[in-house]
């Protein structure tokens, strides 16, 4: 983040720039879950972080339980993936704009079959979260979770602010 020249901080940011918070890593947040898939991806156009649109394909719905309840997650893939490994999944919790950027964090997940391994500690920030240049997918109002996911990426904090308690 610091070096990187496609690094999504300012020049600013980067000077000051120490290190990413994540969550203590946490085995709840490592599930399984069932994959309805759809029987041919449907072209779908997500709303971005500048009020604009970015065509995706709605590749189905996965099907888990976070905290003994039952969640669902729609998820998605590039529009031209024909064979997909993985899918791309944006998502809001109740982390959400708390200890969490404010627009939801990303999850790629891999394919396995009629199942797709979650694991939230890989749960990442979108480049929007560091800057408002970047342009970034807003996650479908369906992808809000009840739960807590308290894995993977925090919030960014620019360097030298404190975190809020």
């Amino acid at each position: 983040m610091r070096t990187n020249p496609r690094s999504p901080l300012n020049r600013a940011d980067r000077e000051s720039f120490n290190t990413l918070e994540y969550f203590s890593y946490a085995a709840q947040f490592v599930v399984t879950g069932r994959l309805d898939r759809h029987p041919a991806p449907t072209p779908v156009a997500l709303p971005t972080t500048t009020g604009s649109e970015r065509e995706m394909a709605e590749f189905g719905r996965v099907f888990f339980e976070l905290g003994g309840q039952p969640c669902t997650l729609t998820v998605f893939t590039q529009p031209d993936e024909d064979d997909p490994r993985a899918v791309f999944i944006p998502f809001r919790d109740a982390t959400t704009g708390r200890e969490c950027y404010p627009g939801g964090r990303y999850l790629d997940a891999p394919l396995t079959g009629a199942s797709i391994a979650l694991n939230f500690n890989l749960a990442y920030n979108p480049y929007c979260a560091y800057s408002r240049q970047w342009v970034c997918l807003i996650p479908p109002p369906e992808n809000t979770l009840n739960v807590s996911v308290t894995a993977g990426e925090r919030g960014f904090r620019k360097p030298g602010k404190p975190r809020d308690p």
